[in-house]
């Protein structure tokens, strides 16, 4: 089994079988689930995981650290996630690539500055996020950005900061588009 997806709001991944057997399991989404307190602990023995969908799901500053364990992660998408700035600054995953934080309304332009564990980062997509494109500084500490994906609304006015992400992100496109993602 490669690809397993488990959207069901009524279920806890904790009360869910192990998935450790699974060793061969690529893509997991999760999407709409309950993790509960021990969610993401479950999903430590999955070595090879290089998808996971966590959208809309209970993730928080206190569980979002749990997800470090899963060092082949390539593409990571934590949409509608209830974490802060704070949640942000405690994921180190330096194989993802590619990063979905859109709708995520507790973040800010000042947590940009926690990417930094993200070493690899090429796409980052902040639409609808608490993102409000006012000090899009933060971006420089995912140097290897290549595009990232914003709302017009969030950059209404902020032409300034636009061209300051060309500053230390010279490759960097900013992809802006109107109306909501979902």
């Amino acid at each position: 089994l490669k690809e397993l997806v488990l959207q069901c709001p009524a279920i806890k991944i904790e009360e869910l079988p192990s998935l450790t057997p699974l060793t061969h399991l690529e893509l997991l989404d999760c999407g709409l689930m309950q993790l509960g307190t021990d969610g993401i602990e479950r999903l430590r023995g999955l070595a090879n995981l290089q998808t996971l969908i966590l959208d809309a799901t209970d993730l928080n500053d206190d569980s979002v650290a749990g997800l470090n364990s899963l060092v082949e992660l390539r593409d990571l998408e934590l949409a509608n996630g209830g974490f802060t700035d704070a949640g942000l600054k405690l994921l180190v995953l330096p194989n993802v690539r590619a990063l979905s934080l859109s709708g995520c309304a507790l973040l800010t332009d000042s947590g940009l500055h926690n990417l930094g564990g993200f070493t690899n980062l090429r796409y980052l997509d902040l639409m609808d996020a608490g993102v409000v494109g006012k000090d899009l500084t933060g971006l420089a500490s995912a140097p290897t950005l290549e595009l990232v994906s914003m709302s017009a609304a969030q950059l209404e006015g902020n032409d300034r900061t636009l061209s300051k992400i060309k500053e230390p992100l010279p490759k960097c496109k900013v992809e802006v588009q109107i109306g909501r993602a979902h």
